[in-house]
């Protein structure tokens, strides 16, 4: 995701998939040929800053409750 906001002024995603959606809910007066969402670099710089911020308070929260978490390692 961040080399993707590195790269692109725009972040665009494809939303074809959906077409058969909006044509049935427009009662077939809708045809879709390209059906994307386009999410400025700001807002989606925004949306990864949230979601970063999320993430770190659970792992907070997760700490507080079972102690520290980098001695809980996985091993393969």
């Amino acid at each position: 995701m961040e080399n993707s906001i590195k790269s692109k002024s725009e972040i665009i995603f494809n939303l074809i998939d959906f077409a058969g959606v909006v044509s049935h809910n427009s009662g077939g007066l809708i045809r879709c040929i390209r059906l994307e969402q386009i999410i400025s670099k700001t807002t989606f710089l925004q949306i990864l800053s949230n979601v970063k911020t999320k993430l770190i308070q659970l792992l907070l929260e997760l700490e507080k409750e079972f102690g520290l978490l980098d001695d809980l390692d996985i091993d393969l």
